[in-house]
């Protein structure tokens, strides 16, 4: 029985099980955290050891999955991981950290990424702080977090595809309660090695065991070089824009409350 009172939830779907199988590998791989793992599908079994599996019905949109899988754990509180996300290393004492803060601070969901930083810090609190409500977009994302269940269920509409949900989720979390936090320092660090359904060519050494043994490469082939550019480009603006809005509430906010983070 695990001694965490959290779970990893891989959320697939049996068109990318060899990435599945690949990422559950590598966090048994590269991480020292036991807590029970789950990994979604719909009808494809995997038969990893010690990891459960989660069936849905076939031809569900990203929502009405993971809906359906949620159903299917027991664990109040879970981690959730897309199946493109190959786990590089985990703070564990850091996790375990937040997921014993959540009931204080009414926290629906806690950011396990450090990017965005949070709007503003909490007294006491170094290692957290708040998103605050009123955003239309980026308030919820799909980065490793640590989730209350029930929130994510609250959030979760049935027929909206991955990008859909983040971007209403972000609305719907203004009209609830519960508060969304995150980490200023990474508690969980990744490689997303997927882009256009084709495996990263920059990742294609570091992840060649879990490559070769579910036969990536044979089912995707590898992204091209001015692919790879282009999207190298794009993640970097992305991530300096995200930072720089970041740094703009912050500033703005010591301004008029007179805090300091």
């Amino acid at each position: 029985m695990s001694n965490y009172d959290y779970a990893i939830y891989f959320a697939g779907m049996d068109l990318n099980a060899d990435l599945l199988r690949g990422a559950v590998k590598c966090i048994c791989s590269n991480t020292d955290l036991r807590c029970q793992i789950y990994v979604g599908l719909e009808q494809k079994q995997l038969n990893i050891r010690g990891v459960t599996e989660l069936y849905c019905a076939p031809g569900r949109q990203w929502t009405g999955r993971v809906k359906e899988h949620l159903k299917q754990i027991s664990e109040e509180k879970i981690i959730l991981l897309l199946e493109d996300y190959f786990i590089c290393g985990i703070d564990k004492n850091l996790v375990n950290d937040v997921s014993l803060l959540m009931g204080s601070y009414n926290a629906g969901v806690v950011k396990l990424h450090a990017v965005p930083r949070p709007d503003y810090g909490i007294a006491g609190q170094p290692n957290i702080g708040i998103f605050l409500p009123g955003k239309k977009i980026g308030r919820i994302n799909t980065q490793p977090a640590i989730w209350k269940k029930t929130y994510l269920q609250e959030l979760l509409y049935e027929d909206e595809n991955l990008w859909e949900f983040e971007v209403n989720s972000s609305v719907r979390s203004n009209s609830l309660s519960s508060n969304v936090l995150g980490v200023y320092k990474h508690a969980i660090t990744y490689d997303e090695v997927v882009k256009r359904g084709k495996f990263r060519n920059r990742y294609r050494w570091k992840y060649a065991k879990f490559i070769g043994s579910e036969k990536i490469a044979n089912n995707r082939g590898f992204l091209g070089v001015s692919e790879e550019i282009c999207f190298e480009i794009s993640h970097f603006l992305t991530k300096a824009t995200q930072l720089i809005t970041s740094q703009h509430i912050r500033t703005k906010l010591r301004s008029i409350l007179g805090h300091q983070k």
